[in-house]
């Protein structure tokens, strides 16, 4: 997976060639590539257990749960590599998007635990209605600690009394330290090819908010990114995130951590 440019060299070509090739053999190599196509590929590094993963942890009993399906599309679906819903991240303030199919919730919930399983942080997040990705984040004033991971929940709350009926999918986050060389390539870099750095090194969360930030720049690159993981199908689906305010911070008024939040086995 790197950005590349397939340019055909020219070289010096025999003199058997008509006369016009020749000619043409001639020119700096410079002026014959800024005139060549370019494919630009990003894709993700493969995973072992990518391929029709069950994206979703569904925590609704049949007839009760809000969701309303769009044909061909999924239900709650966290937008990872890989079946786990793992990735790593190289900084702190990580975001994570997580595909939101039609449902008459009002709310969500996103919740955070780290590896003792006391929660670090919760947000309550409003709902449209409407399909399309939402956006969840850490905030940096919560820091994640280098060479820990955290598991978070994102939970749609179809009914507030009865935590059997929302719709909940997990996943996890790895904290990772950049790597000095890593932090080298990525100064100075405009957001695509921070991505494209991203993506080289693992860094599924960076890449995919890099991406997120550019995908109208850069449609083709950010269906390519989505296919490469299995998630082709999301790759039209609206950004909520971008009409969506979020609710504040529940954190500090619940401290407790709630069953609403924790899909069912």
């Amino acid at each position: 997976m790197k950005l590349q440019k397939y340019i055909q060299p020219l070289g010096k070509l025999p003199l058997v060639l008509v006369p016009s090739l020749v000619i043409l053999s001639a020119f700096p190599a410079q002026l014959l590539a800024q005139s060549s196509p370019m494919q630009i590929s990003l894709k993700f590094p493969q995973a072992e257990d990518r391929g029709a993963p069950d994206k979703t942890i569904g925590g609704g009993r049949r007839g009760t749960s809000c969701i309303k399906l769009d044909p061909g599309k999924p239900s709650l679906t966290a937008l990872m590599p890989n079946r786990k819903n793992t990735g790593n991240t190289a900084k702190d303030g990580t975001s994570l998007f997580v595909y939101v199919p039609k449902s008459t919730a009002k709310t969500a919930e996103f919740l955070v635990m780290d590896e003792e399983g006391e929660e670090i942080y919760k947000q309550e997040l409003k709902m449209t209605g409407t399909s399309g990705i939402m956006k969840a984040s850490v905030p940096e004033k919560v820091p994640l600690k280098v060479g820990k991971s955290y598991t978070w929940y994102f939970t749609i709350v179809c009914n507030p009394e009865d935590s059997n009926s929302n719709e909940s999918v997990k996943g996890m986050i790895n904290r990772v330290a950049l790597k000095p060389s890593e932090q080298k390539l990525l100064q100075n870099k405009d957001l695509y090819k921070q991505a494209e750095i991203y993506a080289q090194n693992n860094y599924w969360y960076n890449t995919l908010e890099a991406m997120m930030e550019i995908r109208k720049e850069k449609p083709n690159e950010w269906r390519e990114l989505l296919s490469s993981v299995g998630l082709k199908e999301l790759a039209d689906a609206p950004n909520l995130s971008e009409t969506t305010p979020n609710k504040p911070n529940l954190s500090q008024t619940t401290p407790n951590k709630p069953n609403l939040s924790k899909p069912k086995p």
